[in-house]
């Protein structure tokens, strides 16, 4: 017995280098740099980002990064736009089948999950600007329209739909942000708060809906 787990123990150690030493060999692109940087900042934070550390998680020299990337503001930038599509991903997954106050709640709760989860890679959206850049502008109004269509639900035309979608936005972005950086009062429930901030969009939204 003793024998048969040296031997599965020594199989599992040779398999788990065979596995590295092939993922090392795998030519570096720039997709593998961007999602390295991502899990980096995931795991480090924003602030840890740099082409210095992005080579060392990759086991590669510096230089080899730079036929793939055009520094860490492009990095960056990169991690933004991947951090808003990720996040269009989840919002549309979470308001599927669903309408109205139940629609809206799910969407939240769906962002806050995403911020919790990937607070290096949501911090990158705030770090980088939009201005003049259309697949960033693009890609914050796809966040938008998917909001826009749930809250229409309600019976808001546009442009009060427009309009409130971007109050959604705006509050849940605020809160979870916030959160993230432990900026809410000590002592705070943040469950019941956020459920809270929730519900009172939703109780805009409708009396806001035309006679």
């Amino acid at each position: 017995m003793v024998m048969i787990v040296i031997h599965r123990y020594v199989m599992d150690y040779h398999w788990r280098r065979y596995s590295i030493s092939v993922m090392s060999r795998k030519p570096l692109s720039r997709d593998r740099v961007i999602s390295c940087a991502a899990v980096l900042v995931d795991r480090d934070g924003l602030d840890a980002l740099s082409l210095t550390a992005v080579a060392h998680e990759m086991s590669v020299g510096q230089s080899a990064l730079y036929n793939h990337v055009n520094g860490v503001d492009d990095v960056r930038r990169e991690l933004a736009l991947l951090a808003r599509r990720m996040l269009a991903d989840a919002l549309r997954d979470a308001a599927l089948g669903r309408s109205c106050d139940d629609a809206v709640m799910a969407m939240a709760q769906a962002w806050r999950a995403f911020v919790a989860e990937h607070r290096g890679l949501y911090a990158a959206t705030d770090r980088v600007p939009m201005s003049g850049d259309a697949q960033l502008t693009a890609a914050v109004e796809g966040i938008v329209s998917i909001v826009r269509a749930v809250v229409a639900g309600y019976g808001l035309p546009d442009p009060e739909a427009m309009e409130a979608a971007w109050a959604f936005r705006s509050a849940v972005h605020g809160f979870c942000v916030l959160e993230a950086d432990r900026g809410q009062p000590a002592g705070l429930d943040l469950d019941h708060a956020f459920q809270r901030l929730v519900a009172l969009l939703c109780s805009g939204m409708k009396r806001s809906v035309p006679a």
